[in-house]
């Protein structure tokens, strides 16, 4: 049996060498509507947004990584939430957005089939900023677990010209800690986190092109009561369609 151990030997390095080290970077613009539905009655709107998206990835030959994803979108200066109709000076409340995915991940690779893993840790802020006196600023801060994956499927591959379909989908909760302007009081509670994606890809030699609808969905049950007062929960999301150009090689 001892003739069988070389080639077995030598059959295992190949199929490890033919996986490279892989290397993704990449950055995204997205444009699409932010809508933002409050438990209290009255406070349910919605406003155009734009995000913009920036991400890093490496695994090795043998399928295990990390890296990182950031994400901020903003709603219009001047067509916030929750403008009064009767008021044409009135911008309304602009909602600021900012998500970092620190992540470890183990990629499935198979011909034209490929699905990163990740598992990381996702901090999120989220602050609604209004002008008036009358409406302080609330700002929210979400730390807690994520996970997701991304199935991409090469439909077209000639040369160094690539097509591929993907998907992504995440999802995470977390601890959420409000504060609100002028209030001195700690207000706790916990958040879901969605993320879906679902596109095209491009490549051509290492550059990648995308096109994509983007979903980031948020979900806040209401806060603890501190001297007789909380913070109704909310659920909101922003969804448009994302162009990314990048790399990977």
């Amino acid at each position: 049996m001892r003739w069988l151990a070389l080639p077995l030997l030598l059959l295992c390095t190949q199929l490890v060498a033919q996986r490279p080290v892989r290397f993704h970077g990449g950055f995204g613009v997205a444009g699409g509507n932010y809508n933002f539905d409050s438990d209290l009655a009255g406070f349910t709107d919605d406003a155009t947004a734009g995000l913009l998206q920036a991400e890093f990835e490496v695994t090795t030959r043998r399928g295990f990584g990390g890296g990182m994803r950031y994400e901020y979108f903003t709603t219009k200066n001047d067509e916030g939430l929750f403008r009064d109709p009767n008021n044409a000076f009135d911008e309304g409340v602009q909602a600021r957005s900012g998500t970092f995915l620190a992540h470890a991940t183990y990629l499935i690779s198979q011909h034209r089939f490929q699905m990163p893993m990740r598992v990381g840790l996702l901090v999120n802020g989220l602050t609604l900023d209004d002008d008036a006196a009358a409406n302080p600023e609330t700002s929210y801060v979400s730390v807690g677990p994520f996970f997701e994956i991304e199935p991409e499927l090469t439909l077209l591959r000639a040369g160094p010209l690539q097509w591929s379909l993907y998907a992504q989908l995440g999802f995470g909760i977390a601890g959420t800690a409000i504060d609100v302007d002028g209030d001195f009081r700690d207000y706790d509670s916990t958040s879901g986190f969605g993320m879906v994606e679902a596109g095209t890809r491009l490549r051509v030699g290492p550059a990648e092109f995308g096109l994509a609808f983007i979903g980031r969905y948020q979900s806040m049950d209401r806060s603890n009561i501190e001297s007789g007062s909380f913070v109704y929960g909310y659920d909101s999301d922003f969804q448009g369609l994302l162009f990314s150009a990048g790399f990977t090689f």
